[in-house]
């Protein structure tokens, strides 16, 4: 849930971006891409489905990820660096 303070929420999105990141890396030694990928994306809509108020909402975020030219957006995912 987000706060009423924006740097924390920033703070916080951006340390579970690099979690994911990582534990994506680490699944990608093991797994092929699209099986991650599917799986990462199923999850994501039912995180969605599950913190959007209503269905409207729900299907309104759906529209704007899939119809919106959000996915032209989307950049590759890079190949993982040994730290």
């Amino acid at each position: 849930m987000y706060s009423s303070d924006e740097e924390e929420d920033e703070r916080v999105l951006h340390e579970l971006h690099v979690a994911s990141l990582k534990h994506i890396n680490e699944l990608l030694s093991d797994y092929e891409a699209s099986m991650i990928a599917a799986t990462m994306m199923a999850n994501a809509i039912r995180l969605y489905k599950k913190c959007l108020n209503s269905d409207e909402a729900f299907k309104d975020m759906m529209e704007t990820i899939f119809n919106d030219g959000m996915l032209d957006a989307v950049k590759e995912f890079e190949e993982p660096t040994i730290q």
